[in-house]
């Protein structure tokens, strides 16, 4: 009987002891048991450890770095720890649903071509406890076109061919977009299957790095399109993602209290595009800062 394939899960932890557990269980509890744990403990200063050592299970392979890297760089140094012919990943809010890897190695096994498989997942809000499933529409044309466009692929979702990873890396400039970066570059290099069902969960609350920090957000986005531009010859079209981009500017201006900045901004937008989303902005824009903070906070 042919040994099952063994999956590297790598866990990125960064004082991460609040969820650390159900992470970890979440991982442990899978269905399918030819996995490893690559634990990529950045320097944390809280009990992320000790917790970890509860654990007595020889799969989990703990690594402690007394410096502390840029996210993107601690996943690559993560992946080369790791042992397994598929790599998987995860940070310490999140988790996995039972049969998260079976359904992805099946998927594997029905097309050798592919070199990553991803899927749906929850959005669970940890104020509300309200979870909302969140779908890609990516279909098999012209995939890399559809992520620049409308990227909402969760890197907890991600299961990638190890050998895909000798040729494409986390481009270390990124602490904040650079799964956003990885799979968009990846997709040219590669195929990519969906799963439409979920197979983990992404909690929301207000120390994601994506939301406490939009101006660095804002630039990284900047950069990486210069950078794309470069790294591929192939001609796409950033009108969608330019759009975001400024909702990213009107978002960060509301929160900074810079409401005359965030209208002309508003203004000189709405002429751009029709797009529903604009009359939320504008709403905000006129609210008190500190409802509209908790509302873009929680919800945009």
């Amino acid at each position: 009987m042919k040994k099952k394939p063994k999956v590297s899960i790598i866990i990125n932890c960064l004082n991460g002891e609040k969820y650390l557990k159900e992470c970890l269980k979440s991982v442990l509890g899978q269905s399918y048991k030819n996995f490893e744990i690559i634990f990529w403990d950045n320097g944390s200063t809280d009990n992320s450890k000790q917790i970890v050592s509860q654990f007595k299970d020889k799969r989990i392979k703990y690594f402690f770095s007394k410096k502390k890297y840029h996210l993107s760089e601690a996943r690559n140094k993560a992946v080369d720890a790791a042992k397994g012919e598929f790599i998987a990943f995860l940070d310490v809010d999140d988790w996995y649903l039972p049969n998260k890897l079976d359904l992805q190695i099946n998927e594997f096994k029905k097309n050798k071509n592919i070199g990553i498989v991803c899927s749906q997942y929850f959005l669970f809000n940890q104020d509300t406890k309200k979870r909302t499933i969140i779908k890609s529409r990516i279909n098999k044309n012209n995939i890399t076109q559809q992520l620049i466009d409308n990227y909402n692929i969760g890197i907890l979702t991600v299961m990638i061919k190890k050998n895909v990873l000798k040729k494409i890396r986390f481009e270390k400039r990124f602490n904040i977009i650079e799964d956003f970066d990885f799979i968009i570059r990846c997709s040219i290099l590669t195929k990519i299957s969906y799963i439409h069902t979920p197979t983990a969960f992404y909690r929301s609350h207000n120390k994601n790095l994506s939301k406490t920090n939009i101006k660095d957000h804002i630039n990284e986005l900047k950069v990486w399109k210069r950078k794309f531009k470069k790294f591929t010859k192939e001609e796409f079209n950033f009108h969608l993602f330019d759009i975001k981009l400024e909702f990213l500017r009107i978002k960060n201006d509301i929160l900074l209290k810079k409401r005359k900045s965030a209208l002309m901004k508003f203004f000189n937008f709405e002429k751009k595009l029709y797009n529903p989303k604009i009359f939320a902005y504008f709403f905000l824009i006129l609210i008190p800062n500190f409802l509209a903070k908790r509302i873009l906070k929680h919800r945009i």
